[in-house]
Protein backbone atom coordinates (compact mmCIF):
# COMPACT_ATOMS: atom_id res chain seq x y z
CA UNK A 1 0.00 0.00 0.00
CA UNK A 2 1.22 3.33 -1.32
CA UNK A 3 0.54 6.12 1.63
CA UNK A 4 1.16 10.14 0.87
CA UNK A 5 2.58 12.75 3.11
CA UNK A 6 2.94 16.05 1.94
CA UNK A 7 4.66 15.54 -0.94
CA UNK A 8 6.49 12.00 -0.04
CA UNK A 9 5.25 9.28 -1.44
CA UNK A 10 6.10 5.81 1.11
CA UNK A 11 5.21 2.22 0.45
CA UNK A 12 6.20 -1.24 2.48
CA UNK A 13 7.68 -3.66 0.13
CA UNK A 14 8.87 -7.42 1.54
CA UNK A 15 12.18 -8.83 -0.06
CA UNK A 16 11.08 -11.57 -2.05
CA UNK A 17 14.62 -12.58 -3.20
CA UNK A 18 16.02 -15.49 -1.26
CA UNK A 19 19.32 -14.17 -1.81
CA UNK A 20 18.23 -10.49 -0.33
CA UNK A 21 19.64 -7.18 -2.38
CA UNK A 22 23.17 -8.20 -3.72
CA UNK A 23 25.01 -6.71 -6.30
CA UNK A 24 23.19 -7.64 -8.98
CA UNK A 25 19.31 -6.22 -7.78
CA UNK A 26 20.63 -2.96 -6.36
CA UNK A 27 22.20 -2.69 -9.25
CA UNK A 28 18.83 -2.19 -11.25
CA UNK A 29 17.52 -0.57 -8.10
CA UNK A 30 20.10 1.92 -8.50
CA UNK A 31 19.41 2.25 -12.24
CA UNK A 32 15.90 2.35 -12.31
CA UNK A 33 16.14 5.06 -9.65
CA UNK A 34 18.67 7.13 -11.65
CA UNK A 35 15.97 7.81 -14.24
CA UNK A 36 13.66 9.73 -12.29
CA UNK A 37 14.59 13.82 -10.28
CA UNK A 38 12.50 12.40 -7.08
CA UNK A 39 14.61 11.53 -3.91
CA UNK A 40 14.29 8.00 -3.35
CA UNK A 41 15.18 6.76 -0.50
CA UNK A 42 14.76 3.11 0.89
CA UNK A 43 15.02 2.32 4.83
CA UNK A 44 15.83 -0.71 6.22
CA UNK A 45 16.19 -1.13 10.09
CA UNK A 46 16.17 2.17 10.97
CA UNK A 47 19.16 3.12 8.02
CA UNK A 48 19.02 4.92 5.17
CA UNK A 49 20.06 4.44 1.66
CA UNK A 50 19.84 6.36 -1.57
CA UNK A 51 18.48 4.15 -4.05
CA UNK A 52 20.37 5.88 -6.72
CA UNK A 53 23.04 4.52 -5.19
CA UNK A 54 24.60 0.72 -5.33
CA UNK A 55 27.05 1.17 -2.33
CA UNK A 56 24.09 2.57 -0.26
CA UNK A 57 21.87 0.06 -1.03
CA UNK A 58 24.73 -2.73 -0.58
CA UNK A 59 25.50 -1.42 2.74
CA UNK A 60 21.71 -2.16 4.16
CA UNK A 61 22.65 -5.71 3.50
CA UNK A 62 19.08 -6.13 2.95
CA UNK A 63 18.10 -10.06 3.83
CA UNK A 64 14.99 -11.92 2.24
CA UNK A 65 12.01 -11.80 3.72
CA UNK A 66 12.87 -8.30 5.02
CA UNK A 67 10.14 -5.45 5.35
CA UNK A 68 11.94 -1.71 3.52
CA UNK A 69 10.52 0.99 2.93
CA UNK A 70 10.42 3.10 -0.22
CA UNK A 71 10.12 7.11 0.45
CA UNK A 72 10.17 9.02 -2.66
CA UNK A 73 9.88 12.53 -3.27
CA UNK A 74 9.36 14.88 -6.20
CA UNK A 75 7.23 16.07 -9.26
CA UNK A 76 7.82 12.57 -10.76
CA UNK A 77 7.13 10.27 -7.63
CA UNK A 78 4.36 8.13 -8.40
CA UNK A 79 5.85 7.29 -11.81
CA UNK A 80 9.07 6.71 -9.73
CA UNK A 81 6.98 4.55 -6.94
CA UNK A 82 5.36 2.35 -9.85
CA UNK A 83 8.64 1.47 -11.23
CA UNK A 84 10.60 0.77 -8.51
CA UNK A 85 7.48 -1.44 -6.75
CA UNK A 86 7.34 -3.37 -10.41
CA UNK A 87 11.07 -4.13 -10.38
CA UNK A 88 10.75 -5.38 -6.90
CA UNK A 89 7.92 -7.60 -7.45
CA UNK A 90 9.18 -8.99 -10.67
CA UNK A 91 12.72 -9.48 -8.83
CA UNK A 92 11.78 -13.47 -8.72
CA UNK A 93 9.43 -15.51 -10.51
CA UNK A 94 6.35 -17.55 -9.78
CA UNK A 95 8.97 -20.36 -8.23
CA UNK A 96 10.89 -18.05 -6.66
CA UNK A 97 13.67 -18.20 -8.75
CA UNK A 98 15.69 -15.18 -9.34
CA UNK A 99 15.44 -13.57 -12.77
CA UNK A 100 18.37 -11.42 -13.00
Amino acid sequence: MTTQRDDTLERSIRVKNKMGLHARPAALIAQTAQQFQADIVIIADNKQANAKSILDILCLAIPYKAIITIQIRGHDAREAMEHIHTLFEHLVDKKDRMII
